[in-house]
């Protein structure tokens, strides 16, 4: 059961019973490429009157977000956002076999650096007046998804919103 370091076996018990098929179908079927995946849609719901000047101060907190995400994820070797958000790793060889560090471990400093980065943009956000809230928060939220400020060649972040779920969030709630 894909054990390199030991002999191997065909085992008769119920793991062994469970990983033939599962290992024969993971074979049969192709990978699923995450490249290929669409975008998240803007929704016209969360337009607001008073959105567009809290646009370009949406751009000034992205741009940075993005580059500090970014080098994060060089420094860890993750190729997707949501690797380096949940700190799961779909390469985690570079971290088994790596000065015997063990993965889990690995796996703490990478929430730890993302929930660092997290509460620094927490910062940037509060830094406005609370009744500018949920405006800025929806800019920040055009920013992100809709198409007229997709930067070409540059990969999207679509965690950047969501950072400020709670103003989103009472906006959503009150559309519905």
């Amino acid at each position: 059961m894909e054990r390199w370091d030991k002999p191997t076996y065909i085992s008769n018990g119920a793991l062994g019973k469970l990983y033939r098929p599962a290992a024969s179908r993971m074979q049969s079927s192709p990978a699923p490429s995450s490249s290929a995946q669409p975008s998240p849609e803007f929704d016209p719901d969360l337009e607001v009157p008073g959105l567009e000047e809290f646009l370009a101060s949406a751009e000034e907190c992205y741009d940075p977000y993005a580059e500090k995400l970014s080098t994060l994820m060089g420094c860890y070797g993750t190729e997707h956002e949501d690797e380096i958000l949940t700190g799961n790793i779909r390469n985690r060889l570079l971290y088994l076999k790596k000065g015997n560090m063990r993965y889990f471990e690995m796996k703490d400093r990478i929430i730890d650096s993302v929930e660092g980065l997290h509460k620094e943009v927490r910062g940037w956000f509060t830094s406005c007046p609370k009744a500018e809230a949920a405006r800025r928060a929806l800019a920040w939220y055009r920013v992100t998804y809709h198409a007229d400020h997709r930067r070409p060649g540059k990969k999207p972040f679509w965690s950047f919103p969501w950072i400020v779920c709670d103003e989103l969030l009472l906006k959503i709630k009150g559309v519905q």
